[in-house]
Formats: structure tokens, C-alpha cells, sequence
């Protein structure tokens, strides 16, 4: 296979989708400091602090005049008020209030500056990084024929589903009900020490059947929030608290007054959060499959649903740090699925999150991304490019021992006539690096996966879903101390392929559902 460079340049068809929403307020633009990224003009991300806001904390639509901080000596407080310009508070970490999202005129160019202090000197702002899109998936970049694989042969039955095609069935989002939550409460009770996964993705939609994850009882694995809601509160809306997450995307003029903080999944067509979802619960649980490992390693699991991304998989680098915080400041996640990226340069503020989660044992399993997430369809042979230009936070696998990075390989049933006999060949499908990529998931013959939603021969496919196979194995291998313990080929789950080796760290792989001889799925 001939590498080809990764080209320094932003996907327009993306950035041309996310700006013809009408509803969409936000201007999206590439970044002028880093060609590769996508951004929302006019907003910047901020750390707070001063000790005026330990008396009075700062709050969306707070409006403050401010110059930039190296010019607040040279003139006298009427004249930098007079002078300033306006910032206006659009967004609070609640978990974390000195960090907030501000708009101002032009604030996303480089040449605004860094850092800025209010005209009174009571609040100073450090720069922390524009407010960039993250996207699960590129519009457009896994559209495929539904009845043809990638070697042109038909599917009767069902076809590989991108994100061009309607592929789900459905009369809008189940919310979340006093059923869902008795469930999930009842389920939580009784595994309360049962790990729990933080799924930051696009939500969860109640209106697919749960028990096809194998779970006997109950049949919604999800953690429930009993610390700081009581039993009562089932039964008295609205629903104001995370009682199984957050809805980091909604407002209330969106969500309604008894809809706050219900992380549901509105991504109508491919349901790309409620799928990660379903496919986790049930790999850590394998229905005592004959064909698979002893079911005496399934395990019970507490899905943790974090809404960070809209209906069009597209989630701002705020709400996912808003994100961060929440988990960090719960102190209980085990796990954390990030099936979503961006490509760029460093950003410290990122760098220190994943510290945090390091340093506070939480595994980072992320999508390694998709081989066509750029315009020229090249395929990204490298996650690294060059010293500064990365996938995030794909990248983060090379020097933190807690951070899987996963990509997806084809799972080919061929026969040889020489030996006349068949064999199976693992050929890499997606994003690959030999410095970045831990491990692969062996999918079908086209690097598609079953669709786990309904009893239909769909498939899908994308690293995203990958990440879920291997949070399974993670999980039902007891959550090793490090990824070297878990990735270490005595695990009965870890696969090696030399083939794979210019790929993938080890060219390391699990298995996948699929049984490659039938294509069974």
C-alpha cells in the first residue's frame, strides 16, 4: 500500500455543511492559527481568576470590558474602559466556573492576543484555546453503496450504512421516562460496583429493544446518579439533575422544562451515541455465545451517557472540557469512550486533562478516525505528520499508559488453491499508525461491524465503533493496571498479525462479531 502525505488543509465539504444550517448561530471558519481545524468565529476559551470572582462568580450573558493584558499599565482605568472591548460570558463550566467561553468581535484571530484582563483589574483571562469542532464523523466521508461492499460484490440482505444514508427508522428520540430511570436505578443497585463507562458522544435513545445486549435483568445498563437525587424525585419532574449524565449540547429553550440535562440522542439518521452504547453493553456481556470466549469472563458494566455532541455528530471543544470536568469532579468513571477527534496542533489545556485522567487511573479509549476525513481522500498513513501537527486525542496512546488508541481492519475469508485450503487474511481499513494505533478490530470483509439497533443485515462502519469492541475486552479482562498488562498476548482476547505490524503497535488485534467465513453478522 503507497503512503500518501496527509494534505495541511481543512475538509471543506465539512466546514461547508456545518455553516448551511440556518439555525446553527454559530460562523464556522478554519482557524488562522492552524489551517488543519475547524472553529467557531468569535469565541475563545478562557481560565478565569482574580479574587473578585470568589465573591461573585461569572455567569452566562455577563458582559465585561477588557484590553489585552500587556497593555493595562500603559493607561488609566477611564481610558481602558473607554478603550476596551466587550466580552460576553456564553458558556460556564459548572464543575469548574473559572473556565468559561467568551464572544468578542474577531476574538478567534491570532492577532487579538493571547491574554486579557477586565478595564477594573479584578478578573484576568488566560487564553486557553478557540473554541474548535470535534466531529464523530465527517459529513460525507463514509458514504458507500447500501447494497454493495468495497470489492463490488452485492449484500441481499442489508448494505454497509454511511453517513449518507438514512439508516435508521425513527419517530424521534424515546426520552428519558420514570420507566427508564426505575430501570437503570434498579440496575445500578444491584451492580453497584460494577465499573462505569463515560460515553461522550452524540446520547442515548430509549426506543431500541435493550435486552438484545444480553442483559438478564434489567435491560437498560446504564449508571444511575443515587448520591444526590433521591427515590422520590422519580416520580416529581422535571428531571433538573444527572440522573444517568448531561446534556452538555442543550439549553433549556431547547430541551423544554422537563427535558434538562436528558442526554438524548437526536442524531435521527445514524443514532451514532445510542450504537456505541448498545454495542459496549453487549460485549461485556456475550449472550454465552459457543463460538466465543468462556462466559465466565462476562462482566456487568454502568454506562455513563454525556451528551458532547449534536444531531450531526459535531461537538465544540467547550462542552467537551465541560465534560471533563464533570468526570473528574465525580471521582468514580473507570473508563472514558471518546469516538470523535480533531486534527491540529497541541493544546495544553488538553494535555493536562489527560494528565489528570492518568494520574487518576481512568482508562481514554478513542477512534484512531476514519481514512477519509479530508477532502482528497487520501489515506492518513500517519496519525503524526510532522512535530506539530496531530489527531486528537489520538495521539495522546504514544507517552500515557492509560490511552488506547483504536482503529479498525478488515477481516478477509479467502481460499487458497495452491493449498487448496481457506484462510483468513487482517488487512488495515482505517487510520493506522505504527507509533499511535494500539490495536485493531477485526471486522468484516470491508471493515464493517453488525448493526447492533435491529435484527436487520445492516452493517456499519468507523473506528468509532471499534472503540466499543475493545472497552468490552478491557472490561471483561478485569481492567488491567496498564495497557501493556492488557495488551500482552497471554490475554486470551489479544491477537497478533505480522501484516498488521507497519499499522498497528505489534499489528495487535481482537476479533469482532463477525464470522468471516458466512459473513455472518
Amino acid at each position: 500500500m503507497s503512503a500518501k502525505p496527509l494534505r495541511a488543509a481543512v475538509p471543506k465539504n465539512l466546514l461547508s455543511y456545518l455553516n448551511s444550517f440556518e439555525t446553527d448561530r454559530n460562523t464556522y471558519v478554519a482557524d488562522p492559527e492552524d489551517d488543519r481545524r475547524i472553529i467557531v468565529a468569535n469565541q475563545k476559551i478562557f481560565s478565569a481568576s482574580g479574587e473578585f470572582l470568589e465573591k461573585r462568580p461569572l455567569k452566562v450573558g455577563d458582559k465585561i470590558k477588557v484590553v489585552p493584558e500587556d497593555s493595562s499599565c500603559k493607561r488609566t482605568e477611564e481610558e481602558r474602559e473607554r478603550d476596551g472591548e466587550e466580552f460576553t460570558i456564553i458558556g460556564v463550566s459548572i464543575w469548574r466556573p473559572g473556565l468559561v467561553l467568551v464572544q468578542g468581535r474577531n476574538i478567534h484571530t491570532a492577532e487579538k492576543g493571547h491574554d486579557w484582563e477586565a478595564a477594573s483589574r479584578k478578573i484576568r483571562f488566560n487564553g486557553v484555546s478557540t473554541n474548535i469542532v470535534t466531529t464523530t464523523s465527517p459529513d460525507g466521508t463514509q458514504a458507500h453503496d447500501p447494497t454493495r461492499t468495497s470489492d463490488g460484490s452485492s449484500r441481499k440482505k442489508g448494505g454497509l450504512l454511511g453517513n449518507d444514508d438514512v439508516d435508521i427508522t425513527t419517530d424521534s428520540c424515546v426520552p428519558l421516562t420514570e420507566y427508564w430511570l426505575g430501570k437503570a436505578a434498579a440496575h445500578n443497585a444491584k451492580h453497584h460496583d460494577a465499573p462505569i463507562v463515560a460515553i461522550l458522544d452524540t446520547g442515548i435513545d430509549f426506543q431500541f429493544d435493550w435486552t438484545m445486549c444480553a442483559f438478564p435483568e434489567p435491560a437498560c445498563p446504564l449508571w444511575f446518579n443515587d448520591k444526590d437525587t433521591t427515590k422520590n424525585e422519580l416520580n416529581t419532574g422535571p428531571f433538573q439533575k444527572d440522573l444517568i449524565g448531561w446534556n452538555f449540547v442543550g439549553t433549556d429553550s431547547m430541551l423544554g422544562s422537563t427535558q434538562h440535562n436528558n442526554p438524548f440522542d437526536d442524531d435521527e439518521n445514524h443514532k451514532h451515541g445510542t450504537r456505541i452504547a448498545a454495542i459496549l453493553a453487549h460485549q461485556c456481556r456475550q449472550n454465552k455465545r459457543a463460538h466465543l470466549l468462556d462466559s465466565a469472563l462476562d462482566k456487568n458494566v454502568r454506562l455513563m451517557i454525556l451528551k458532547t455532541h449534536d444531531y450531526r455528530g459535531v461537538g465544540l471543544l467547550f462542552d467537551i472540557f465541560c465534560a471533563f470536568d464533570y468526570i473528574l469532579a465525580r471521582k468514580d468513571v473507570t473508563i472514558i469512550n471518546a469516538s470523535w477527534g480533531f486534527y491540529g496542533k497541541m493544546i495544553c489545556e488538553f494535555n493536562q486533562y489527560m494528565d489528570r485522567f492518568e494520574e487518576n487511573g481512568i482508562w481514554f479509549v478513542n477512534a484512531a478516525g476514519n481514512n477519509s476525513d479530508f477532502d482528497d481522500n487520501y489515506r492518513v498513513h500517519q496519525l503524526s505528520v510532522n512535530s506539530d501537527t496531530e489527531r486528537y486525542p489520538a495521539c495522546y496512546s504514544k507517552n500515557l499508559n492509560k490511552v488506547l488508541t483504536v482503529t479498525t481492519a478488515s477481516n478477509i475469508y479467502s481460499y487458497d488453491s495452491c493449498k487448496c485450503a481457506p484462510y483468513c487474511e487482517i488487512k488495515q481499513s482505517e487510520n493506522y499508525s505504527k507509533d499511535f494505533v494500539d490495536i485493531a478490530v477485526a471486522a468484516g470483509r470491508d471493515g464493517s461491524f453488525p448493526e447492533p439497533l435491529n435484527r436487520t443485515n445492516h452493517v456499519i462502519r468507523g473506528t468509532s465503533y471499534a472503540t466499543a469492541y475493545v472497552i468490552g475486552k478491557l472490561v471483561r479482562s478485569g481492567l488491567t493496571a496498564n495497557k501493556a498488562e492488557f495488551l500482552n498476548t497471554d490475554n486470551p482476547f489479544i491477537l497478533w498479525d505480522d501484516e498488521l505490524k507497519p499499522y498497528v503497535k505489534n499489528g495487535l488485534f481482537i476479533a469482532s462479531d463477525v464470522d468471516v467465513e458466512k459473513e455472518d453478522f
